[in-house]
C-alpha cells in the first residue's frame, strides 16, 4: 500500500466518470422522458479543488451530456462527451489539452462496464463500493486500483 501511495503522489491527471461516481447514480425524469435532475455533492467539488490546488489536472469524461456538461462548465472543469465511443479514444486529446503524455501518471474513477477499458489504460483506477461486480473485481485484483467508500 505504501508503494501505491508513493506512486499516487506523482499524479498529474484525474479523470472522473460522472453518473454513479460524482452522483449517486439516480436520474430524475420528467413526463417527457428527459432527465431533469441529478444529485451531486459539494464534498466532491471541494476534493476537485484540492486536487487542482496540489497541481493535479481534473477532467470529467462521461457518456451522458444531460446536466453533466453544464455543471462542468459552471465549475470550470473540462468535459468530454463520449456517448457511443470507448472512453480510451479520448485519452490522447485529453493528454494534449493538459500538455501531458500517456506516461504521465493518470487516474480514472469509474463505476460501469463502459469504464473498464479506460481503467485498464491509465496508471491508477478506482471505483465506488457499490459498482457492478466486473468493475469491482478489476479494482480488487489490480494492484493500482482501489474501491472507494461513497457517503449516503
Amino acid at each position: 500500500m505504501t508503494k501505491f501511495l508513493n506512486n499516487f503522489n506523482n499524479l498529474k491527471l484525474l479523470l472522473l466518470d460522472v453518473d454513479g461516481v460524482l452522483t449517486n447514480g439516480f436520474k430524475y425524469y420528467d413526463q417527457t422522458g428527459l432527465c431533469k435532475l441529478k444529485t451531486f455533492s459539494d464534498l466532491d467539488f471541494t476534493a476537485i479543488k484540492r486536487f487542482r490546488a496540489s497541481g493535479v489536472e481534473v477532467a470529467w469524461i462521461s457518456g451522458d451530456k444531460t446536466i453533466n456538461e453544464e455543471i462542468a462548465k459552471n465549475r470550470k472543469i473540462p468535459f468530454w462527451y463520449t456517448r457511443g465511443k470507448d472512453k480510451t479514444e479520448f485519452l490522447s486529446e485529453i493528454y494534449e489539452k493538459f500538455s501531458l503524455t500517456s506516461s504521465s501518471p493518470t487516474a480514472f474513477v469509474g463505476d460501469d462496464l463502459f469504464d473498464l477499458n479506460i481503467m485498464k489504460a491509465v496508471h491508477f483506477s478506482f471505483c465506488p463500493k457499490d459498482t457492478c461486480n466486473t468493475v469491482m473485481n478489476f479494482c480488487n485484483i489490480n494492484k493500482t486500483s482501489l474501491v472507494l467508500n461513497r457517503g449516503p
